[in-house]
């Protein structure tokens, strides 16, 4: 199985959702899967410009000269999706975005009714598969990633791809805490288990999904907490600042 990743943190190979996505992968190389991990941070893709040349004036081809041309023959091919996608602001970061609205020329301009719903056929040579969501964010409560989850359903509603599940990891500053003092062993281990099982069934196991995801606290320890590193991290630049 031929996997690509596309990690979308800002804190590229620092950042918890690569500690989280990591996990995954190397249980499904484990398990015997090609992966190749790609950071958006390092790569330059522009936003669609809207003109559909892609439609029109070259099909099945982007205009835009840049990194998103590495990326499509991948993403043509793979066999799953890795998407590492933290949440800031209630959805995916921005250059994860502009890479879901580039693939725009793997769609035909012609329509048709699939599952209900009026949507585009696929383009010729573009392949089928799953994809695997996974995403942490600050706030306490799951339901944070359910702009995320409903965005990543639809899209693979309309692109042919099975959403295979998501890896999500709440309060993830907790989660890097825990890491710090040398604990975490365990949700690690069960994201890395959660990859082997993929690789074997095809699907993610509930219970370590359930275990990626545990509370490290309760809302009200979160909340003084949250407030108390606030505070510091606030005091410390204004004294910068001073």
């Amino acid at each position: 199985m031929y996997v690509v990743a596309l990690n979308g943190s800002a804190r590229r190979e620092k950042g918890v959702t690569t500690t989280l996505t990591s996990a995954l992968l190397s249980g499904m190389q484990e398990e015997g899967a090609e992966v190749e991990l790609l950071y958006l941070r390092q790569m330059e893709i522009e936003p669609c410009l809207g003109r559909f040349d892609c439609w029109y004036k070259s099909p099945g081809r982007c205009s835009v000269e840049d990194d998103m041309q590495r990326l499509y023959p991948r993403l043509r091919t793979a066999d799953c999706w890795v998407i590492g996608a933290p949440v800031y602001m209630d959805g995916m970061p921005g250059p994860m975005k502009n890479v879901f609205d580039r693939l725009l020329p793997f769609v035909e301009p012609t329509v048709e009714v699939r599952d209900g719903r009026v949507r585009h056929p696929m383009g010729v040579g573009v392949k089928g598969g799953s994809l695997i969501l996974t995403s942490v964010c600050g706030h306490w409560e799951m339901e944070t990633f359910d702009p995320l989850l409903t965005y990543m359903q639809a899209f693979c509603d309309s692109a042919h791809r099975t959403f295979a599940g998501a890896l999500l990891r709440p309060h993830a500053a907790e989660f890097v805490q825990l890491l710090k003092n040398g604990g975490g062993d365990d949700i690690l281990s069960a994201a890395h288990e959660a990859g082997r099982q993929f690789m074997r069934s095809g699907v993610l196991p509930a219970d370590k999904l359930a275990a990626v995801s545990r509370p490290l606290l309760t809302r009200e320890e979160y909340i003084d907490r949250a407030n108390d590193r606030m505070a510091q991290l606030m005091s410390g630049e204004r004294r910068m600042a001073a």
